[in-house]
């Protein structure tokens, strides 16, 4: 819980005018970090008059941290921290409420109250993460029987030294193979899975996303800063992927290297989605058929998987799932195969400017594919109804197989609608007619047309039209409809935050919550930012539905449903959870908009 400190309002008038001021220095000031794991993290602090002392966290935030981070010698910062988040200092608070634009290349440029002119505890603290601006490292993968598995090992001044285990996972392993020129790992090794090395342990708690360019990108605790010792050193068993025995290199039986050997895919359950994620790995931009009983001839050697299931969304293979490693029932006649494409294969066959792709005389044929028209159908407004998309002359239907929030989404930008409230299955506006145009659509929700989502193909679906789907979209001036209030707190600005939706109220789930998505409650109900964000049902348990699982807002949003959420209504979150704010209450500034009683807030751009 971090909590935002105001000065007290009730001062003389000489005093407020002396605690109001922004002082900007017109020197320089030393900086240093304190109490962090590495060299990249810790408290803020700043010399004064020959001695350390901290820096309060009211106001701090990552503009400021980012010109301590530069003076430094770092690029940039990738967090601002309070709290006292590493530790307690003591002496003197030096610096309070300071702000900065990020443009400063010194603290003593940024404005604040004044030297040690503060209302703080040393139990806040500010602190700092900045980003790494390591170098890049070299990687090798030693004593595996293949150039494609072996402990990892990287150079660090002039020596090679080994790397520890702890948090290290297949993300951390795609680095390392991408570095080494494979497309993928296929396994991360730990506890000196290929014996032990000599010399120094380099890195220690390496945390990749998995699409870092270099290993020093990563999270790390610091170059040879570790708690480890080599029987825990990591290792990496990378993979690759290639196509076998077709006419180009955009079609061929799948193959996949697994320690050390090319083996096949058997062809059970192998499907679009599955060739879509083996064309990625290829680098091509498009699946356009799955291939199955060995058209491209049977293979040779081990079968590596078989009942392979892919969203289509995945990296690669191995995030798919499948029966195991060499797990099969299968025989070479069921090979699976692939025809990938990228846009300088795609050309125009002179047919159906809206098709998807089609295979004559043995030539892929693809259309470039324009854009959808789609439309709401059956709801009792413009914002919601069955989803329907224009295809081939004719408006039809999409099956509701793995229809989601960021399918929604799409739907509703393209409508020009700001928000997805809802994503709407089981034919709930009605059932279409004529023909189910898509099945299981996935979206990222960042699309810009439903022709970008994965799909199985137009027209190709396995569902009736008791699936049809569905969407219910909103924009900032159906507000009303999502109405927020603080309740069981001591005062008006504090409470456990509820919405009204769909003629009730309800929780919400605190899971992930912070001060951003605090700051849009109370700019809801008219109070300028929160203070605080309090967890665990801290004013009590509420009753009815949980609203809003897996919530992340930037804190800039002008209504809650504006932020990025997961699911409206949190089904898998207990009232336990329900999450509480408290809002700063400026005296003499209450909104007259505020209804007491129901915490209905009438914003400038809605007509209460």
């Amino acid at each position: 819980m971090r909590m935002r400190m105001k000065a007290l309002v009730f001062y003389p008038v000489v005093i407020i005018i002396a605690l109001s001021m922004r002082i900007p220095c017109a020197f320089g000031l030393d900086v240093r970090l304190i109490g962090g794991p590495d060299i990249y993290s810790g408290r803020v602090e700043v010399r004064h008059n020959g001695v350390w002392g901290t820096v309060c966290d009211d106001g701090w935030d990552i503009q400021a941290a980012t010109v301590v981070c530069k003076m430094l010698g770092f690029e940039n910062a990738s967090m601002s921290t309070g709290y006292a988040s590493y530790g307690e200092g003591s002496g003197s608070i030096f610096l309070d409420n300071v702000h900065c634009s990020g443009l400063e290349t010194d603290l003593g440029e940024c404005s604040h109250r004044g030297f040690e002119v503060h209302d703080c505890q040393h139990n806040e603290d500010a602190g700092v993460v900045c980003s790494r601006n390591d170098p890049d490292l070299q990687v090798r993968l030693v004593d595996g029987q293949t150039a494609l598995e072996g402990r990892v090992e990287v150079v660090f001044n002039g020596s090679w030294g080994t790397v520890c285990d702890d948090f290290w996972d297949l993300d951390d392993a795609r680095v390392v193979c991408r570095m080494l020129g494979f497309q993928t790992a296929m396994r991360a090794v730990s506890s000196a899975g290929y014996g032990e090395g000599s010399g120094s342990i380099i890195l220690d708690d390496v945390e990749c996303l998995g699409t870092e360019r270099n290993l020093a990108e990563c999270s790390h605790n610091g170059y040879e800063i570790h708690n480890c010792v080599h029987s825990e050193d990591a290792g990496a068993v990378c993979a690759n992927v290639r196509l076998v025995g077709g006419r180009t290199a955009l079609e061929g039986r799948v193959e996949v290297l697994f320690e050390g050997s090319w083996g096949t895919v058997c062809d059970d359950g192998w499907d679009l989605n599955d060739v879509r994620v083996v064309c990625r790995m290829l680098g091509f931009e498009t699946a356009v058929r799955a291939v199955t009983s060995a058209e491209y001839g049977p293979g040779s050697g081990s079968i590596i998987l078989d009942e392979v299931r892919c969203l289509g969304t995945e990296r690669n293979l191995d995030e798919c799932t499948h029966r195991g490693y060499e797990n099969h029932n299968c025989g070479h006649s069921e090979e699976a195969g692939a025809v990938c494409a990228n846009a300088d294969q795609i050309h125009d066959s002179g047919h159906s400017e809206d098709a998807g792709a089609v295979c004559a005389n043995g030539e892929i044929m693809l259309m470039e594919l324009k854009d959808l028209q789609v439309r709401l159908v059956g709801g009792q407004t413009a914002l919601e109804g069955r989803v329907e998309v224009f295809f081939n002359g004719s408006w039809g239907t999409v099956c509701d197989d793995s229809w989601d929030l960021n399918d929604a989404r799409v739907v509703c930008r393209m409508l020009g609608f700001q928000i997805a409230v809802r994503a709407v299955a089981s034919a709930e506006y009605g059932p279409g007619s004529g023909s189910i145009i898509f099945d299981n659509v996935r979206c990222l929700g960042t699309e810009r047309n439903l022709a970008e989502c994965f799909h199985n193909g137009y027209e190709n679906h396995d569902c009736g039209h008791s699936e049809d789907a569905g969407a219910v979209c909103a924009n900032d001036t159906t507000i009303e409809h999502f109405e927020v209030r603080l309740v069981d707190g001591r005062s008006r600005n504090e409470g456990r935050v509820e919405m009204f939706y769909n003629t009730s109220w309800g929780t919400l789930c605190g899971v992930g919550w912070d001060l951003r998505e605090a700051d849009v409650v109370c700019r809801m109900l008219g109070f300028t930012d929160a203070s605080d964000v309090l967890h665990n049902a801290a004013f009590g348990e509420g009753i009815g539905m949980v609203f809003l699982e897996g919530i992340s807002c930037l804190g800039s949003e002008n209504i809650l449903i504006g932020c990025v959420f997961t699911s409206l209504e949190a089904n898998s979150c207990p009232h336990s959870q329900d999450v509480g704010v408290m809002c700063f209450d400026i005296e003499g500034q209450i909104d007259p908009n505020i209804l007491i009683g129901t915490s209905r807030t009438c914003l400038s751009w809605f007509d209460c």
